[in-house]
């Protein structure tokens, strides 16, 4: 073992009279300091110090995360610090194109060694002699990596600086710089780790003991290796310092060096504890990239994926990378893209007038076309149709035709709106307020007043010993619940038929007879969103049908033109505008684009589309062979804990080891895998959704569910943490 003075609990140096001097591997803060007969041995035996680091690092997995990096690159990689090439060969026998670059040409030597085969010109490997924090190579490069902590070791800020922007300068354009770094936890005062490690193809034998504490900022780490090799034993004392790195310090250093953070993904923990983070950085370029994307801080362009072309269910990026998308674009795509049908009549509108307004009692022939089409596809009696721009403007109409409708009856106090908390309605402010999925809410300000969140019949909340069944009708009192705490004040009630981004939850029959009953007792009016749900997703032309639900106020968008144009509807019912008519009132509501031809035109053609491919019938066949191909891998896969199927649309519930429902970040790793591979998907709450243009074929469905179970195969989940396999 090694000498230990347990009182003070601290490492008591061997005897020494001469430091050794230091290999130049060792980096710039290390010493190397051992027994006065075997410093002249042990100060370069055979590249040992390598040997054992190799050996040390056997079982790390971090380099399973610069493989999947390297894989999104898709180019040519640099590694800083290429060392003895534990990441260097690896890379390369994956088949990529790699320039390894150390300080250090006894490193250089060992990883030509390793290599065993000679390199020249032709070569995808290229070895170069120099500096991390100065370097000049001609070409850029797609991904530039400095693994297993060798940031840390620059303790001094102005060199980090230098190397971040070395490796800044030479990135391609959506390049990617990643380095490790070691989470301050790692530092636990007067504490020491003893690990005992063997590698039989080396015959080397290590007793390691350390000890790292926190001066000033500075991770000084006291390492003692008796290491037995060849019959021989050697003690290395070394003293190695890190600098301590910190998320917002390193984000400051990275914006200096024009940088910034895309992804932190922590590679190991320990005891809940994260000990070891993966940064991934690009480029700042704000100014070539002044778009800003929804729901997301603004992001270099190296985590956006730009989508150039795409034909049925296949989408092509900037890159050329094809990708099955099993989201339809935003759950809107039915008809599948590029249908020269829907073009060819938005062309031809386009040539016959182009623009037209609802206002000032103007009208056009599509939007007039279109509304008696909804109006007879309606799933129950709904008498008027008046035209949005999306479905969140649909969301907003509707709570404004409720609260009016109400008030022109006299009722001025009955405009309260009851919604589902775990509902998604939009991002307008009404819309939004109703929107239990968007906590976000509360940096604008105080929303609308009078909205009132119910619960969710959700099957992840369902207590382990009630049947979902009577959980959901529990569910469905809350409503009722609230109509008694705010007597006759609850104007309507607002909810999705299916909850898509909840995960794809699919309520039971008696929830919804139930809520009829409630909203008959308490005169609640029912607002039902079909954004989603709507135009063949769930095998009806509307989820209402399906559930016998009778909406009065029926809201749409997305699948109504397949998503071609901008364009959303509201539909109510005969009593709603009668009310209006006979006070002589107009709808407090309009926008530029409503009714818009063009949009109306496109709507028109989707659905003679849907009609004439005989896509609702279509959706229900695959829907259910999906279903069934993901229950046959949710037998042999952890963790999918539930398979929710409607028509196509579907939720896979994702669970970690512990059964417990995965977390956002879990959901993050495994959308961003199944995209690396060429499939994609929507992530939700604990849950992976899938809903595909309706026009998808068997082949495709295989193929997604192929890649789901790759993905799944690849991580491990626990503890609310990802990690790869």
């Amino acid at each position: 073992m090694f000498p230990l003075n347990e009182e003070e609990n601290a490492f008591v140096e061997p005897e020494t009279t001469t430091a050794a001097t230091v290999p130049d591997y060792w980096g710039p803060f290390a010493q190397l300091k051992k027994n006065e007969s075997i410093i002249t041995e042990m100060a370069n035996y055979q590249g040992l110090m390598a040997r054992l680091n190799d050996a040390l690092f056997l079982d790390r997995f971090d380099l399973k995360y610069y493989s999947q990096l390297a894989k999104e690159a898709n180019g040519a990689i640099l590694e800083l610090g290429c060392g003895s090439g534990r990441v260097t060969i690896p890379l390369f026998e994956e088949g990529h194109t790699i320039t390894g670059l150390d300080n250090s040409q006894d490193m250089l030597d060992i990883l030509l060694e390793k290599l065993k085969q000679p390199l020249n010109e032709h070569s995808r490997m290229q070895l170069q002699l120099a500096d991390a924090r100065n370097y000049e190579f001609a070409s850029p490069f797609d991904l530039i990596i400095f693994p297993y902590c060798s940031l840390q070791l620059f303790t001094d800020p102005s060199d980090r600086k230098k190397i971040m922007q070395c490796a800044a300068r030479h990135l391609a354009k959506g390049g990617i710089f990643a380095f490790d770094v070691t989470s301050p936890e790692m530092v636990v005062n007067e504490s020491i780790l003893e690990l005992d490690l063997r590698h039989e193809q080396l015959e080397i034998t290590i007793t390691l003991g350390i000890k790292a504490y926190d001066d000033e900022n500075i991770m000084v780490e006291n390492s003692f290796w008796e290491v037995n090799a060849d019959d021989k034993t050697h003690l290395i004392l070394e003293f190695k310092k890190l600098a301590m790195l910190r998320r917002q310090q390193l984000e400051d250093e990275l914006e200096s060096a024009g940088l910034v953070i895309s992804r932190c993904i922590p590679t190991a923990v320990d005891q809940d504890k994260n000990l070891r983070y993966l940064y991934v950085c690009s480029k700042r370029e704000d100014v070539e990239y002044p778009l800003w994307h929804p729901y997301l801080c603004h992001q270099p362009t190296d985590k956006v994926l730009t989508l150039v072309s795409g034909k049925g269910c296949i989408v092509v990026d900037s890159s050329g990378k094809s990708y099955l998308d099993a989201s339809g674009g935003l759950w809107s795509v039915q008809c599948g893209l590029g249908n020269q049908t829907i073009i060819n009549a938005i062309n031809q509108q386009l040539n016959t007038i182009s623009y037209a307004t609802l206002f000032a009692g103007r009208g056009n022939l599509p939007s007039i076309l279109l509304a008696r089409k909804l109006v007879q596809l309606a799933p129950f009696p709904l008498q008027w149709v008046y035209f949005t721009g999306s479905g969140s403007e649909s969301v907003e109409l509707g709570i404004k035709l409720a609260r009016q409708y109400w008030y022109l009856e006299g009722k001025t106090e009955k405009n309260h709106i009851a919604y589902l908390d775990q509902s998604y309605h939009g991002t307008f402010f009404g819309s939004m307020g109703v929107t239990g999925l968007c906590p976000e809410a509360v940096a604008v300000g105080p929303g609308v007043p009078g909205l009132h969140a119910i619960l969710t019949p959700h099957p992840d909340q369902c207590p382990d010993n009630q049947k979902y069944e009577d959980y959901a009708l529990h569910c469905a009192e809350s409503l009722s619940g609230l109509a008694e705490q705010f007597p006759d004040k609850i104007a309507a009630f607002i909810f999705e038929p299916v909850l898509g981004s909840a995960g794809v939850v699919i309520p039971p029959q008696s929830y919804f007879d139930r809520i009829k009953e409630i909203c008959s007792q308490y005169k609640i009016l029912l607002i039902v969103d079909e954004v989603a749900t709507g135009f063949g997703r769930t095998g009806d032309w509307f989820c209402s049908t399906r559930f016998g639900i009778k909406p009065d106020i029926l809201l749409l968008s997305k699948g109504i033109n397949s998503g071609y144009l901008p364009l959303g509807a509201t539909l109510f019912s005969a009593e709603i505008g009668n009310m209006l008519s006979k006070s002589d009132a107009s709808i407090v509501h309009g926008s530029s684009h409503n009714g818009n031809p063009a949009c109306c035109a496109a709507a028109l053609a989707s659905i003679e589309e849907i009609e004439r491919l005989q896509l609702i019938p279509a959706a229900i066949a695959m829907g259910d062979y999906c279903r069934d191909l993901l229950e046959e891998l949710m037998k042999k896969n952890r963790y999918i804990s539930q398979v929710r199927q409607i028509g196509l649309m579907i939720g896979i519930a994702i669970c970690q080891d512990d059964g417990k429902p995965a977390s956002d970040l879990q959901i993050a790793a495994l959308y961003e895998l199944m995209k690396s591979n060429g499939v994609l998907t929507y992530p939700a709450v604990s849950s992976i959704v899938l809903m595909p243009a309706l026009i998808i074929n068997k082949d495709e469905i295989r193929l997604i569910a192929a890649v789901l179970e790759e993905a799944l195969h690849s991580l491990k989940l626990i503890n609310d943490h990802v990690t790869l396999r």
